[in-house]
């Protein structure tokens, strides 16, 4: 289940934290959602987030997947260890890795 948690600061600067479960913090504009927001963040590590990161990123947009919706994102970064891209073609890990490289240069 989903808890809110709206800390002191947060109240002065319409930020809310939402913590679900242990392992994901969102953190967002008050009022809005996370794909109102002009630029999105996400953190993925470990290989038991794999099928999760396969999912989000080679999947359609679907209710069961919502992170997927930030497929249509044009702000959306994913940013992931090794591990968590265990679940991915190998095409699709090639293809981003390539895109990481140029962006570098």
């Amino acid at each position: 289940k989903e808890a809110l948690k709206v800390s002191e600061k947060g109240k002065q600067t319409g930020i809310i934290e939402a913590i679900i479960g242990a392992t994901v913090k969102v953190v967002g504009a008050k009022g809005g959602t996370v794909t109102d927001s002009k630029e999105v963040l996400v953190l993925i590590s470990g290989h038991n987030k794999a099928r999760a990161m396969a999912a989000v990123v080679e999947g359609g947009v679907s209710q069961k997947w919502t992170c997927s919706a930030l497929q249509m994102h044009n702000g959306a970064i994913i940013a992931c260890d090794e591990e968590a891209c265990g679940e991915l073609t190998v095409d699709t890990y090639k293809y981003f890795l390539d895109i990481e490289k140029k962006e570098r240069l």
